[in-house]
Formats: structure tokens, C-alpha cells, sequence
């Protein structure tokens, strides 16, 4: 049987490609630098974080999350979304619209081999999966109308 992608591998793929996350990293890099004199230890300290934490948010072995970022910023005393806006301070966030509507359509494309792999006798799941496709496209629907 193929490989279908689950719901967290797509949440994966996409948290791991959010723009957001390299301009927190920067950032944090910046700070260590500037601030810290290069030294995460002394950062980790500074925000009640473990050194190895830190140490893979500097590698890009892990995201700096939501949670995360706004907690350094407060323990750093910065302002709110100080670790989410670029260069030029303009705040950088993917269109939620686009890529929720995009994760949603790859989730109908996963439902279609689904279905199409299950056998004409399990009327109970391919039921399953005809209330959540119209639900789904019910909501692709209100998302795109809503924004246009």
C-alpha cells in the first residue's frame, strides 16, 4: 500500500517552510551576537531556556514557535512580534488564507486515494469520507469568498 501523507506531515512540511521561522532564527542570532557576545549560554540564561534548546533553534534543528518567540521577547524585555518582523519591521506572516486553503486541498487529494483504496463494501468509511471532503471543500469555499 502507497504512502499517504498524514495531516501533521503537511503541518510539518509547512511550519518547517514558514518564512517566519528564518526571520526568528536571525534574529535570535543577531541578539546572541550582539547582546551576548556571541555566547548562547549566556542567552538560554537570560530567557530560562535550556543551552540546548538554544543551540537547535541556532543550528535550525528546531523552529523558534509561536510560544517560544514571545516568550523571549518578553523575558528580553522586547516589544510584542519584535522576532517576527523583518529587515525593513514590516511584519512577515504567510497569507493564512493561501496556505490554509492549499494544506486543505492537498487534505482532499489525500481523502481521493483514500477512498479510492478502500473496498466498495465499507460503505461506513467511504461515508466517513464523503461528509469530511464536503466539509472540507465547504470550507475551502468560505475562505476563498470571504477574502475576495
Amino acid at each position: 500500500m502507497a504512502y499517504t501523507a498524514s495531516h501533521t506531515d503537511l503541518m510539518s512540511e509547512y511550519r518547517m517552510n514558514d518564512p517566519t521561522h528564518d526571520i526568528r532564527a536571525a534574529k535570535v542570532n543577531r541578539i546572541i551576537k550582539d547582546t551576548f557576545a556571541g555566547n548562547g549560554a549566556d542567552f538560554a540564561r537570560a530567557i530560562d531556556r535550556a543551552p540546548s534548546l538554544v543551540h537547535q533553534w541556532i543550528k535550525r534543528h528546531r523552529n523558534i514557535g509561536e510560544r517560544s518567540a514571545r516568550h523571549i521577547e518578553r523575558e528580553l524585555g522586547l516589544e510584542p512580534y519584535t522576532l517576527d518582523k523583518n529587515e525593513d519591521e514590516r511584519f512577515v506572516t504567510p497569507s493564512p488564507v493561501t496556505s490554509t486553503t492549499g494544506l486543505l486541498h492537498k487534505t482532499l487529494q489525500q481523502m481521493n486515494t483514500i477512498e479510492q483504496q478502500l473496498s466498495e463494501q465499507d460503505y461506513h468509511a467511504q461515508s466517513l469520507i464523503l461528509e469530511a471532503r464536503l466539509s472540507v471543500t465547504r470550507l475551502i469555499d468560505h475562505l476563498t469568498t470571504e477574502n475576495d
